[in-house]
């Protein structure tokens, strides 16, 4: 282990984010043994100090020109430094401030170690000088002024993660909470979320602490790497961000496109209905139907009951025939008037064969039962079974379209999604960048 020691002297900075304030000293690396110690390991002996801070806590200690009397135990992560005396004829007082065989963590302050460093042939051990203390040689070193704040190398991997992970979070709830899964089995929807939202909350707050912890003690050198690592931070807050918007526009898009979609499917499909002569009874497990030739809306019986929206109804006829009961019923949403008959819902106005798809949402069927209620007091007429189809031209192309619809919205939400993350990420890069101390 001993070999594995550099004897090059090398310049060590601590650099205080909160003030800008530095502190350079020298240092080398000398075995354990050599100072009196059983253990093998390379520790860091102090060598000549320079301060920056006259307001520093540190400035009695770092300004302490008694050569040899600290020796610096520089731990792994570099956070905190244990101080004791050398065993020197010439000095023999501790660090001051620091009492012997105790640890001293940095607060605010971080680690720099200076890339340049002293050739062996730049320095030589002075006799006379206790131990650890080196007289520089003729060549001096080619460091520059000390620098506060440097620009971070880009983390590629982390910025590649950043990018894609929570992107493939929003896609996974999203699809979870719109698509067919969540309409066959609903309870699995909520198993999964549950748990993806347990784990995904549990490492955004054991980030978030790590980060903090970080921030109170002072460590940000071990922001950018390690188990501080800011990326991961990052990550962990945005992919939250993308559960919880994945999972609220996956279900506006299942209740608004997809849901009667599904639910028109797992019906019966009926082709050839005539209002005339067949009661709504026996369609009660109708999804899509087509009407007779000639089957058409008697718009003099249309109405609309208004609870916020006007829920619009027609009878659907045939050639504007009285009829017994009147069971099946074009309907819409703001598309007529509360106070006259003037359906526009729909398709109409078109000439062509006439189609309905069947409106399943429970909440909407209350308001239009209500309006053919009151359609019924109006004009003293009756329905006995009355069905709600939207009004169309084609029912199996409507559904088509509606699910195109479904789908277009779903492929929009994951493009908006990876140009917002794309964003926070471009933000996040020129932040950490630009103000990160090294």
């Amino acid at each position: 282990m001993c070999d594995a020691c550099q004897d090059d002297p090398r310049f060590i900075s601590l650099t205080n984010q909160s003030n800008n304030c530095i502190l350079r000293f020298t240092v080398f690396a000398r075995c354990a043994r050599e100072l009196g110690e059983e253990d093998t390991r390379c520790k860091y002996q102090y060598y000549r100090a320079q301060c920056a801070c006259p307001e520093s806590q540190l400035e009695d200690w770092m300004e302490h020109r008694a050569r040899g009397s600290c020796h610096l135990d520089v731990l792994p992560d570099r956070s905190t430094v244990h101080c004791k005396q050398l065993k020197s004829p010439e000095s023999r007082s501790p660090c001051p401030g620091i009492e012997l065989g105790n640890s001293v963590r940095f607060g605010g302050w971080k680690w720099e170690e200076a890339s340049i460093m002293y050739g062996k042939d730049n320095y030589a051990m002075q006799q006379g000088y206790p131990y650890g203390a080196y007289e520089l040689g003729p060549s001096k070193p080619l460091m520059g002024p000390p620098q506060t704040m440097t620009r971070q190398r880009v983390n590629l991997i982390g910025i590649i993660m950043a990018l894609f992970v929570p992107w493939f979070v929003f896609i996974g709830m999203c699809g979870l909470w719109c698509f067919k899964l969540r309409y066959t089995s609903p309870g699995v929807v909520m198993v999964i979320t549950l748990a993806l939202g347990i784990l995904l909350g549990l490492y955004t707050l054991h980030r978030v602490l790590l980060s903090c912890r970080a921030i109170m003690f002072g460590q940000y050198h071990l922001v950018e790497t390690g188990r501080f690592a800011v990326w991961l931070l990052f990550i962990a807050v945005t992919a939250s961000i993308a559960f919880v918007l994945g999972m609220l526009i996956g279900s506006y898009n299942y209740q608004t496109n997809m849901r009667s979609i599904f639910d028109v499917v797992s019906l019966n499909s009926y082709v050839e209905v005539n209002p005339a002569t067949m009661r709504g009874q026996e369609l009660m497990d109708a999804g899509k139907v087509q009407f007779v030739a000639g089957a058409g809306l008697d718009f003099h019986l249309a109405n609309g009951f208004k609870n916020t929206d006007i829920f619009c109804v027609a009878p659907i006829t045939v050639n504007n025939m009285v009829l017994a009961s009147y069971d099946f019923w074009a309907v819409g949403k703001n598309c007529c008037s509360d106070q006259q008959a003037d359906f526009k819902c729909g398709a109409y106005n078109s000439d062509g064969p006439k189609g309905g798809l069947r409106i399943t949402s429970d909440e909407d069927r209350d308001f239009y039962r209500l309006a053919v209620q009151q359609a019924e007091s109006a004009y003293a007429i009756k329905a006995i079974h009355p069905l709600f189809f939207e009004w169309t031209a084609d029912s199996s192309k409507q559904v088509l379209d509606d699910e195109r619809a479904g789908y277009q919205m779903f492929l929009m939400s994951i493009i908006a999604h990876f140009v917002f993350q794309a964003f926070l990420v471009l933000i996040s890069v020129a932040c950490f960048t630009k103000y990160r101390f090294e």
